[in-house]
């Protein structure tokens, strides 16, 4: 392509970051022969507490009552090796830097409970009722900050806090909870929160675009691309707008965790609904070059954006070169 210099250099590890200025122009999208779409979810769509496979696609069942970790549902417990990169989505059960050097105290009481009780899930929950801890949104947060890595005790005490007095779970606690719970592939168990969190008893809903942007993200990060894409549907069962920027989020989610190929397939098949922008195509073009590292294929979606008619001199975007078997590629104009 005209403007475009591909240099190599050897080098084991050299990473060179191209400011490019670029406007996007109307353009036509190109249709793909066999794009990567599930199908939405259905009308009926309920929230599940049954077991499934990750591999299945299928819409999780009617959920029943919370239950105790032991007598839980079995999603897979197979560590996965993107699962590593989900450390980054621990903002969602981030502690609040704690000063109150009682509230301090008190979640290491617990903690140690916890941990001391790890293989005894029945002792486990005789200590914490009876450890005699005020509970607090602080308290609950600090926690379950410092047992992300062991979810049954994160959940024997989630569910013991909301069944204290003068105490309910607001949106951060049920996030910091399904983050966990998604991070450890107890899907089934996420989804029976999220349908507790719709406030059926109290009339109240807690659900945010942000709680299913997390399940979103965790299907990505366990490559499970189907239940992505079909939990992003959900947003019309929650009664939630989907826009653009719903819709990028769940591109940067699936190239995040180097599902870089069907997120080119989601964007091309969605360009009726979504039509593809800037933002759209680094998104992806980001994915091929600095997660997935293939030159080949950043250099066809950057030909790809330059046959759209993107202006080259106008709007603002990074484009990567970066090192990959001991090579820099450099895209220069």
């Amino acid at each position: 392509m005209q403007g475009i210099r591909i240099i190599r250099c050897s080098l084991s590890r050299f990473l060179i970051i191209a400011r490019i200025h670029l406007s996007l122009s109307p353009f036509e999208p190109a249709h793909f022969a066999n794009p990567t779409v599930e199908r939405p979810l259905s009308s009926k769509f309920s929230i599940g507490f049954s077991s499934f496979s990750t591999s299945s696609h299928e819409t999780p069942t009617t959920p029943k009552n919370l239950k105790e970790p032991e007598e839980c549902c079995s999603d897979n417990d197979d560590n996965d090796s993107d699962m590593d990169k989900d450390d980054d989505d621990d903002v969602d059960v981030r502690g609040l830097n704690l000063s109150d050097d009682g509230l301090i105290q008190d979640a290491k009481t617990i903690v140690n409970m916890l941990q001391e009780s790890s293989d005894n899930r029945v002792e486990m929950k005789n200590k914490i009722e009876q450890c005699g801890v005020k509970v607090s949104q602080e308290l609950v947060l600090e926690v379950l900050s410092r047992v992300r890595n062991d979810w049954e005790a994160a959940f024997t005490f989630f569910l013991w806090a909301g069944r204290q007095p003068g105490y309910a779970h607001s949106v951060r606690e049920y996030h910091s909870m399904i983050s966990i719970l998604g991070k450890m592939r107890k899907f089934d168990t996420a989804w029976a929160l999220i349908d507790e969190m719709r406030g059926v008893k109290t009339g109240v809903s807690l659900v945010t675009p942000q709680t299913l942007l997390i399940m979103i993200r965790k299907y990505c990060a366990v490559h499970d691309v189907g239940r992505a894409i079909n939990t992003f549907y959900a947003y019309k069962k929650f009664k939630f707008d989907k826009g653009i920027e719903d819709f990028q989020s769940l591109l940067s989610a699936l190239c995040r965790y180097k599902n870089v190929q069907d997120a080119e397939h989601l964007m091309y098949c969605n360009k009726a609904v979504f039509p593809p922008n800037t933002k759209s195509f680094n998104i992806v073009l980001n994915g091929w070059c600095n997660l997935i590292g293939s030159p080949r294929e950043a250099e066809r979606v950057w030909r790809e954006m330059s046959k759209r008619g993107f202006d080259m001199m106008l709007c603002h975007m990074q484009v990567c070169c970066l090192a990959i078997r001991r090579q820099v590629v450099f895209i220069e104009f």
